[in-house]
């Protein structure tokens, strides 16, 4: 056994805003942003779309990726993941959504870097410094707290660590990027263990890993892409795009 998977799952019945794999910017839809930064980025051995529908799984083949069905009732992207991974012969499984188009392929090398550069590491994980305090505040996003050697202690959607006398500055956060890059062995053990209270009240589901044992380790990179989500995440995503878009670079080139 050895080598990197890159698992991307994408379900078609999104209750927010279905059918968002196959959203088109510039022509090309989502999911094969995605797919194309996972190539780009020459960490991984293998790169398979995982999804639950087969307009999904021929669009990825008709655009020259590669795709395999899954059962549709996964309660989540991990346990697709997890379906495609556990029969096939790799060591390190990244869990890449299918729904963040403006992924950079180096946040991808790194990250996968980190997990086989830390033996005791169980996951890998990228954060960014929050730009604002509305995302601070916002309970879309998940904020992490990092202990000393780089490991996350919590996340949460309530602004961690909350200041109790000082004023709540932004430089002082930081997002989770919901990217995940686990050994093998820790996968299995994540999809088998039951969710805690904290998981179901938190909808995080990285708190499961952290209550079982599994240790995180954060990775800060630099990123302003969009997680396409909802309408108005699509919406964000076609006026960052531009016309002059280039997503090898995840640059416009008019600026």
């Amino acid at each position: 056994m050895g080598g990197t998977l890159c698992v991307i799952p994408a379900r078609y019945s999104s209750i927010r805003l279905p059918g968002k794999p196959l959203l088109l910017l510039k022509n090309i839809p989502i999911v094969m942003w995605v797919y194309r930064a996972a190539i780009e980025s020459q960490a991984f051995d293998k790169v398979l779309v995982a999804t639950d529908d087969k307009r999904i799984k021929d669009t990825v083949e008709k655009f020259g990726g590669e795709a395999v069905l899954t059962s549709e009732t996964h309660r989540t992207g991990t346990d697709r993941v997890w379906e495609v991974a556990s029969s096939l012969d790799y060591d390190i499984v990244v869990n890449l959504q299918g729904d963040e188009p403006f992924i950079k392929p180096e946040i991808l090398r790194v990250l996968v870097e980190n997990i086989n550069l830390h033996k005791d590491a169980d996951i890998a994980t990228p954060v960014r410094k929050a730009r604002n305090i509305e995302e601070v505040l916002s309970k879309s996003t998940a904020k992490v707290v990092i202990d000393k050697e780089g490991f996350a202690l919590y996340f949460s959607r309530a602004p961690i660590p909350y200041p109790r006398d000082n004023e709540m500055r932004p430089e002082d956060y930081f997002l989770h990027v919901g990217i995940y890059a686990y050994k093998k062995k820790a996968l299995k053990h994540f999809v088998h263990q039951f969710s805690p209270v904290i998981e179901r009240i938190e909808s995080l589901e990285q708190l499961r890993a952290l209550y079982h044992g599994l240790k995180i380790k954060v990775v800060e990179v630099e990123y302003n892409g969009v997680s396409i989500d909802t309408e108005e995440d699509y919406r964000m995503a076609k006026k960052i795009i531009g016309e002059d878009y280039d997503w090898y670079s995840g640059n416009n080139k008019s600026s």
